[in-house]
């Protein structure tokens, strides 16, 4: 945003960076297990079901990215580039707490999956859907009462008063934050899982 004074290049840039990332981890992971690459036959109703569930997967984390950026750039087409400079600083906050929640949580995924492909532990499975949930509530809400009181002086601290959002703002914005943590969270681990 700085060097351009663009964000949709900003936008472009972020999108290359984890499709250049994503190719690095391919290599890497080519180098190191080739056997990886080895072609095995499947049944064809393995395919089809494994085909369903990548494109279900595909879909939950594309309409996921779509659905933290387009906040930004209707923002950005109706009001400019300042409002949306103005509330990054705060989201980038929120993601990078938002993003140590979801590695606590997210080493559960392979758990699930085990759970699900075994029919006599469907009840197990159920059950711990609802203690991720509970927990993650308990850690989001210990995270989200600090973050409320110390977002606005962390940016004046780091930032300069001229990059300070209002209270509602700053409500809202952890709102959503909050909801995506606890309510949407276990979904998407779930939905990994399965």
């Amino acid at each position: 945003l700085v060097v351009f004074k663009n964000y949709y290049v900003y936008l472009l840039v972020s999108l290359l960076q984890i499709v250049i990332g994503n190719i690095i981890v391919l290599a890497i992971a080519d180098k190191r297990y080739p056997a990886l690459r080895k072609s095995v036959s499947l049944d064809k109703n393995v395919i089809k079901s494994l085909l369903r569930d990548i494109r279900q997967i595909v879909v939950t984390r594309i309409s996921s990215y779509i659905y933290s950026s387009a906040g930004d750039v209707i923002i950005s087409s109706m009001l400019g580039a300042l409002p949306v400079a103005l509330l990054s600083n705060y989201k980038q906050i929120c993601a990078k707490v938002g993003s140590l929640i979801s590695q606590l949580f997210s080493q559960i995924t392979p758990t699930i999956g085990n759970m699900e492909v075994h029919e006599d532990q469907k009840k197990r499975s159920i059950s711990l859907y609802h203690t991720t949930m509970y927990f993650r509530y308990i850690v989001t809400s210990l995270f989200i009462v600090e973050w409320i009181p110390l977002a606005t002086p962390f940016v004046r601290f780091f930032f300069g008063e001229q990059f300070m959002l209002g209270f509602p703002t700053v409500l809202f914005l952890t709102m959503i934050q909050y909801n995506g943590l606890v309510a949407t969270g276990p979904i998407f681990n779930y939905l990994e899982a399965k």
